[in-house]
């Protein structure tokens, strides 16, 4: 399906909530603060591909034409049904800008700038769920300032509440496909979602009377909106017009509002303790309009529901070497030069009456460090908390048989608290490197990081515990969110053609779930 998209515009106040946009976009947005106005105007389509013999690599599963075989965030191989949606767009921006550092009231306007991007998404046939996203923008400014952003993210399920977030703010701007919504539903005038005692989705809608349009000829309006939204964070409403025979609406209003300010006494309590804690300050608010015009029905259905020989079961090559942390996460490489229990050997050894090594000795432990080769001898930079509550880090160099100390300093007191209780099992440090460096399991990611035998010299990896403090109400939280979670990250930064190239990845230290990576090339300073 072909569409158009007018009458829309995108709002955002708070620099916060402008600083998220303010990084992917630099340097065109590097002086905007405050307040952020966009119009925009363009086109776009949807579209499921066919996909061909190649695209399936089971043998057993060749009869299940136009699947197409894709990973997931462990690197396993599913059949999906692969999606692309393309947009080219025309942006013009407004907002304020700094003056001498401040946030002034002083105007600022850009005209004609340009979009266009090309999101594909897999989606796995027998359960229907999303398992990757490949996401690619590039932004041109009105002086042709060419920035570019690649995102591939695995679900949402490691996000949090942004996660949660995140399908309510992408569902509305992308045609809405009807199928995956409703079901098998048949929709009458009159219908509605809180009639249904089989809907189980915080989206709400209802269906209105068949009226005849200029553009679609007959067409069921129905009105959908988000019923949390409303109640804790402004909210979320799209119009569509529906015409039978097609798999996506002819027509799609969005109106959507978020903003922390908005919530209202009757907020669900866990929804308000999370976007506190997760939304940035300030608001967001885009209003849209999606119109086709044109539609081509494909000539094989999609299989979904379909149970297959190449599906991965329950559990299959996902990790379970759990391991209890002592002095710091497992780390235990047989890849990388100087591993943490080096580093940490070392610091006891020969920096004994360091802070670092004090707070080791009574109880504390290393909540968050990195491995890099800056001077390519490798380096840990090692974060700690004792049992005080006191912390700092420390940075600790190979050098022959020892290690060089070189720096340190201290966090602000209580900035990092001690919960050794609430520190989970993880994985090594080298096995999850192993299957981030592979490059069947994540073949595009794999040429930024990988020099052909190990990291590449310019790669930082690192891991992170969060932990809350126990409390007796963090205990009456489902889901285990009053315990600790460990994550990897790793980043990598180079200039080429002079562009400034940025590649970052996340993924869960407990499971080896890939969670997201991301790949940014920005004008070179």
């Amino acid at each position: 399906m072909d569409f158009t998209i007018t009458k829309t515009t995108v709002s955002i106040t708070g620099d916060e909530m402008i600083g998220y946009l303010r990084d992917a976009v630099s340097p065109t947005l590097d002086e905007v603060c405050g307040e952020l106005h966009a119009g925009v105007t363009g086109t776009g389509s949807i579209s499921i591909r066919k996909g061909g013999p190649g695209d399936i690599t089971h043998g057993l599963d060749s009869d299940l034409e136009g699947a197409v075989s894709a990973r997931d965030a462990y690197g396993r191989e599913h059949l999906t049904a692969e999606q692309i949606l393309t947009h080219d767009l025309s942006i013009d921006l407004e907002g304020k800008v700094r003056n001498d550092g401040v946030c002034s009231n002083t105007g600022w306007i850009r005209e004609d700038n340009g979009l266009t991007s090309t999101s594909k998404s897999w989606r796995e046939i027998t359960g229907k769920t999303t398992i990757r996203t490949d996401s690619q923008v590039s932004f041109t400014d009105s002086d042709g300032q060419l920035s570019d952003v690649r995102a591939v993210i695995y679900g949402t399920e490691d996000f949090g509440v942004l996660g949660d977030l995140a399908p309510i703010l992408t569902f509305p701007l992308t045609p809405i496909e009807l199928h995956d919504f409703f079901g098998d539903e048949s929709l009458e005038e009159g219908d509605k979602s809180n009639d249904d005692i089989n809907w189980q989705s915080d989206w709400r809608w209802q269906v209105g009377g068949e009226i005849n349009t200029a553009a679609h000829g007959l067409v069921y309006p129905i009105t959908i909106f988000h019923f949390e939204i409303g109640r804790c964070l402004g909210h979320a409403v799209i119009d569509i017009q529906v015409k039978r025979g097609n798999p996506w609406p002819v027509k799609q209003e969005v109106d959507i509002l978020i903003d922390k300010d908005e919530q209202t006494s009757d907020c669900n309590f866990f929804v308000s303790a999370g976007t506190q804690a997760a939304l940035p300050e300030g608001s967001l608010r885009v209003i849209m309009e999606m119109t086709e015009t044109s539609s081509n029905a494909g000539s094989t259905p999609v299989h979904w529901g379909t149970a297959y020989a190449g599906s991965p079961g329950v559990g299959e090559d996902v990790p379970t070497d759990k391991r209890q942390w002592g002095l710091a996460m497992p780390d235990e490489s047989e890849l990388r030069m100087f591993d943490l229990e080096e580093a940490v050997q070392c610091l006891m050894a020969n920096h004994s009456t360091r802070d670092a090594a004090l707070a080791l000795d009574s109880g504390g432990y290393i909540w968050q460090a990195a491995w890099s080769q800056p001077t390519r001898s490798p380096e840990w930079n090692m974060s700690w908390v004792s049992d005080d509550d006191s912390s700092g880090w420390i940075i600790l160099r190979s050098q022959g048989s020892s290690c060089s100390l070189i720096a340190e300093g201290d966090y602000e007191d209580g900035e990092f608290k001690w919960n050794r209780g609430a520190v989970p099992e993880t994985l090594t440090l080298e096995l999850l490197e192993t299957r981030i460096l592979s490059e069947t399991r994540y073949p595009e990611l794999n040429p930024f990081i990988d020099s052909g035998d190990n990291w590449d010299v310019d790669v930082t990896y690192a891991y992170r515990l969060s932990v809350s403090g126990e409390s007796e109400l963090l205990g009456m939280l489902p889901g285990g969110l009053g315990e600790g979670q460990v994550t990897i990250a790793g980043s990598r930064t180079w200039e080429d053609s002079g562009r400034d190239n940025a590649l970052s990845f996340v993924m869960n230290a407990e499971t080896s779930r890939m969670v997201a990576w991301y790949h940014t090339s920005l004008p070179a300073d």
